[in-house]
């Protein structure tokens, strides 16, 4: 199986939010395609790592450490570095974690890596990688009484040598999170790596936490809350250890950490998503966070990250009403007293006859 890397350049506007009705076509202007085109070219070839299908290839990232690596994640549990044209294994999670997990077709396996902004000199960075339910003591479980199916597990990895090619160090766990279903768990871990020491987001690891297909499984009121992970994107300081299980710690400015209410989690940065697939920031402006979300059965989001910022879901799909307890396939129109529930809205969408399941994205100029 060969595989193309892409860089994928997308140019899109709010759709004319037209008077609507109950439907299943909100947005129903198409998109104005610009003039970009992609040239894609066969790179490497990944080695084959499971039977159907034999590669599940999820992520490729540098290592900003100047060594102009490439490391790319296979959701199978192989972790390879790239250089030039040479593809080998770093790390092989199923090798290292007895309880990993990994289906075809579904949310599981390993999910996401992210190198420490210091990793050239302490060897730091973290991955994201599910559990089959009791593997281990989960630090957040659903904030209602429901079964739970699967655990997302986030791991710190300190080598030895940040410069070998092939790992050789220490891990230690520095969170575990519950959920209802093997769908919409931790899909990715990041730091920003276009900010230097001394700014508020230096260090600092965002964590995408799904929503367990709240509104598919019939809880919708699971992935709306502030008393649970579910549905949000976190932030902690992974070297720090002042959080509630002592590995890691809580940034002064997250922004509930004085909301004077015990069961706020004072982890979460912004909440009110379904899956938030990727986030990416503006290197130009790298106080813009952006965020890709998957939607439920209507609408594709990206979102502008507001420190705080309550994004809708369950409530809201895009800029429409969702109503899972009515019918989750189909949105309403915003009702007029809409400013009072200070919803954040995305900065672009697109509805399901232009596409599906948005991915994530770069900022381009």
């Amino acid at each position: 199986m060969s595989r193309s890397i892409l860089l994928a350049v997308v140019g899109l506007s709010l759709a004319t939010l037209l008077p609507v009705q109950a439907q299943n076509n909100p947005l129903p202007d198409p998109i104005v395609k610009g003039n970009f085109s992609l040239d894609l070219e066969n790179w490497l070839l990944a080695p084959a790592t499971g039977n159907s299908p034999r590669t599940r290839l999820s992520m490729l990232k540098p290592a900003y450490d100047g060594s102009n690596r490439l490391f790319m994640a296979d959701l199978n549990s192989p972790f390879y570095v790239i250089t030039g044209d040479t593809m080998t294994t770093y790390a092989d999670l199923a090798d290292v974690f007895p309880n990993f997990f990994d289906q075809n077709r579904l949310g599981t396996g390993f999910h996401s890596f992210a190198f420490h902004p210091e990793f050239e000199t302490n060897g730091k960075f973290y991955t994201a990688h599910t559990e089959p339910d009791g593997s281990g003591s989960a630090d957040f479980t659903s904030a209602i009484s429901q079964s739970i199916n699967i655990q997302s597990v986030i791991v710190e990895w300190t080598a030895s040598d940040p410069a070998a090619m092939v790992f050789a160090g220490s891990r230690r766990e520095i969170m575990r999170i519950d959920f209802h279903e093997q769908v919409h768990n931790v899909q990715e871990i990041a730091f920003n790596h276009f900010v230097s020491a001394g700014h508020e987001d230096y260090g600092l690891l965002y964590i995408c936490v799904g929503d367990g297909e709240a509104v598919g499984g019939g809880y919708p009121e699971a992935g709306h809350r502030l008393d649970s992970t579910h549905g949000t994107l976190l932030r902690i300081d992974p070297l720090g250890t002042n959080s509630a299980n002592g590995r890691y710690g809580i940034p002064a400015s997250n922004p509930f950490v004085s909301d004077g209410d015990a069961a706020t989690l004072v982890e979460i940065y912004a909440w009110g998503f379904r899956n938030r697939h990727r986030i990416f920031w503006d290197s130009a402006n790298p106080d813009r966070l952006f965020l890709a979300d998957i939607g439920e059965r209507n609408g594709e989001e990206i979102n502008l990250i507001v420190k705080g910022g309550d994004y809708g879901y369950s409530n809201r799909e895009g800029t429409f009403v969702l109503d899972p307890a009515t019918d989750p396939d189909i949105v309403l129109p915003l009702p007029s007293n809409d400013a009072s529930f200070n919803y954040v809205y995305p900065v672009a969408q697109y509805d399901h006859d232009e596409g599906r399941a948005i991915a994530g994205g770069i900022v381009y100029r």
